[in-house]
């Protein structure tokens, strides 16, 4: 099993080639790898040399070896406006392919080389239902909420949240984000995109009484807003 050291030194094979990006106008060139420093010295495009954390590289194969596929963008939840490169240097890996799956890129960990370093390969549609099925799996298992918080700012909210700890972050859709810990799911969502008054809100699970109440679709599912002693309550079925 490949480890994220010997991931390192296949992106060390990298540096220095004009890596394609899956969005055209993104290129990208990895400069230098600092391992001591956990850094990738990039150049973009237009030239421009910024360095850039080797977490996001260690955190992202780390979720491709569990899941075997990561939408990028969800995953580092908004982190920074060139959030692509990290998805351009996996994608230029020979053992990773790229795909879409409801009109969002998607890496895909495929175990065995079937491109060039330096070059990308979108997955052929054939192979790409195999790995469809398995993200629809993931994301359709149920989640069991303790709480949710409502915010304009998620990502500032769940950088706050999880700055001493690495737990792993689903996104469910735009806007909505779960984060798991050991003994419990916290749900984060977008107060402008669910019209919803910001504030952490308990989550209750019930199947009666409820569909009176105003509602929100959050990933296919409804739920429901309620009030208890002037505490606004969310509730699932």
């Amino acid at each position: 099993m490949m480890t994220y050291n010997d991931l390192l030194k296949d992106i060390e094979k990298l540096v220095g080639l004009h890596l394609h990006s899956i969005r055209p106008g993104a290129e990208l060139t990895v400069e230098a790898i600092e391992r001591e420093k956990c850094s990738l010295s990039l150049r973009n495009a237009q030239g421009n040399l910024r360095k850039r954390s080797l977490d996001e590289i260690r955190n992202l194969w780390s979720e491709l070896q569990k899941k075997r596929i990561v939408h990028v963008d969800g995953f580092l939840h908004g982190s920074g406006s060139s959030r692509n490169q990290p998805e351009t240097i996996l994608a230029n890996l020979p053992y990773i392919e790229w795909l879409k799956y409801n009109g969002k890129k998607h890496l895909a960990y495929v175990e065995k080389s079937t491109h060039e370093f330096g070059t990308l390969r979108e997955m052929n549609p054939v192979e790409q239902i195999g790995f469809c099925e398995l993200l629809s799996k993931i994301q359709s298992n149920l989640h069991r909420f303790s709480y949710a918080v409502v915010t304009n700012d998620i990502k500032q909210c769940i950088d706050d949240f999880n700055k001493d700890s690495s737990y792993n972050l689903t996104v469910l859709e735009q806007g909505a984000y779960a984060l798991s810990m050991p003994n419990s799911e916290v749900l984060f969502l977008s107060a402008n995109k669910y019209k919803l008054p910001k504030g952490v809100y308990p989550i209750l699970y019930c199947n009666h009484n409820v569909k009176s109440f105003s509602s929100i679709i959050l990933n296919n599912r409804s739920c429901y807003i309620g009030e208890i002693n002037e505490i606004n309550v969310l509730y699932m079925e």
